[in-house]
């Protein structure tokens, strides 16, 4: 008999992804109030005038929380241009390869903003998995806690790579429901003596 928890919770205090992870693009802000993007970068220092470089705007809306894109807001009023982020040609193929193309850095570009998005939103998710084992006389179960783990950037379960992460942990039989659940994105229950699914509510 298998019974698992899963429960997915949001980071209360998710670490700046600018700070650990290593990454393509430079990111270059400034702002008055916050201190965004890579500390060590300069808005003085972008290459505007390198032809080999792609370079992309970005933008802060500030209003009860603040969200960044490469694409300007449609509020003038609490929105506004912050900086670059960018790369060189010969940094891509670092990357990417010899034969990258413009339309592939601008998409790791824009994947990177996108994901110091999940931070700056506070989308940054875990999960915890435990393994009950029921009393046969009384009904009773015990948990114990198996697995752990966090840093999982965006709200979509599946493509931040949460589900894949928990598969070492579930049994193989119990796992595509579990999967198929999480296609809402919310945390379950899952106990295969009763083949249901109960949402957690965080």
């Amino acid at each position: 008999m298998s019974k698992y928890k899963l429960t997915i919770f949001r980071e209360d205090s998710p670490e700046n992804p600018r700070e650990w992870s290593d990454e393509m693009g430079t990111m270059a802000c400034s702002h008055s109030r916050y201190n965004l993007g890579d500390d060590s970068a300069s808005i003085d220092d972008v290459p505007h005038d390198d032809d080999t470089a792609v370079v992309l705007p970005l933008y802060l809306y500030d209003h009860s929380g603040i969200t960044i894109s490469t694409k300007p807001f449609s509020c003038p009023w609490d929105s506004g241009q912050v900086g670059y982020i960018y790369t060189t040609m010969d940094n891509a193929k670092k990357w990417l390869g010899d034969n990258v193309t413009v339309e592939r850095i601008i998409e790791v570009l824009k994947s990177e903003v996108e994901t110091y998005d999940n931070y700056l939103c506070g989308d940054v998710y875990g999960y915890h998995i435990e393994a009950g084992t029921g009393c046969d006389c009384c009904g009773n179960i015990e948990w114990e806690s198996i697995d752990s783990c966090g840093m999982f950037f965006g709200n979509d379960h599946k493509a931040n790579g949460l589900v894949d992460a928990i598969k070492d942990d579930i049994d193989e039989d119990v796992y595509p429901i579990i999967e198929k659940a999480l296609d809402d994105g919310e945390p379950v229950y899952y106990d295969t003596d009763a083949p249901q699914i109960t949402v957690e509510k965080k």
